[in-house]
């Protein structure tokens, strides 16, 4: 199946786009914070699939249908090794795909940050307005309600070879990781959501770490979930990121596949 087959066929509510990397063995496949492509301009080595959940349904709208398009795309590109990643909603969606799709003998894994792992019935631990606005209309939306009780609880689904992140301070962070009993926690001493933002750039340089922070309280304007993360002052922020010690995106996924 080709890109364009495959572009062709996904449900509407996805959006997906495809780069080439130098290494066609092995395969990305990135899951969106959002409505917009999540590490779209960084430069990868594997050709990348890049999915984004346009109705911000966190991935369980019809998740089957699409997995067996995905494994038809995989195989027929002759893949050796897929790594789903994503952070957030974008990190529920690569955890409950990862472990719903067949590949057989290729190697499959999930690298996952800050993911939120218990959708439905309503959960008050995530505060979230997109996550209440969607449990909000499943009360009207009989197949959005069926979709959730069907693949709401993501610790059911999760790879027990996945790689979870998440920020050790941020109490939602905390709970929704650690209900992930079967995985590979790794708790981060970070205050605030979103535990792969250290991991997206080279935290030696004291110049990317205030760019980050700033770039992270600009965008909170104009993101509303994002907004509602962001916990602490830029400073306490700055601090964090400058203390901890993780590798860069990039190298931490050489590493795996």
């Amino acid at each position: 199946m080709s890109f364009f087959s495959l572009k062709e066929s996904v449900h509407h509510v996805y959006d997906i786009d495809f780069k080439k990397g130098i290494n066609s063995k092995n395969l990305l496949i990135v899951f969106s914070t959002g409505p917009r492509f999540t590490l779209y301009k960084n430069k990868f080595s594997s050709d990348v699939l890049y999915i984004a959940d346009k109705k911000l349904y966190h991935y369980v709208f019809n998740p089957v249908s699409q997995c067996k398009l995905l494994k038809q795309f995989i195989e027929s590109n002759g893949y050796e090794s897929v790594i789903f990643l994503g952070s957030s909603k974008g990190g529920t969606g690569a955890l409950l795909w990862s472990g719903l799709i067949d590949l057989g003998s290729i190697r499959k894994n999930a690298v996952v940050f800050s993911p939120l792992t218990n959708l439905y019935p309503r959960n008050p631990v995530i505060t979230f307005p997109a996550y209440n606005k969607m449990v909000d209309l499943s009360e009207v939306s009989e197949p959005l309600r069926v979709n959730l009780e069907r693949f709401g609880n993501i610790a059911k689904y999760a790879l027990p070879s996945a790689l979870v992140f998440y920020s050790g301070g941020y109490k939602m962070d905390r709970v929704e990781a650690e209900r992930l009993t079967q995985c590979n926690l790794f708790r981060l001493e970070l205050s605030t959501h979103g535990a792969i933002n250290p991991f997206a750039i080279d935290l030696s340089s004291d110049e990317k770490v205030v760019s980050l922070v700033e770039k992270l309280y600009i965008n909170a304007q104009k993101d509303i979930d994002l907004n509602h993360a962001l916990s602490c002052t830029k400073e306490q922020l700055y601090n964090e990121y400058s203390k901890i010690k993780v590798p860069e995106i990039n190298k931490l996924l050489e590493s795996i596949f």
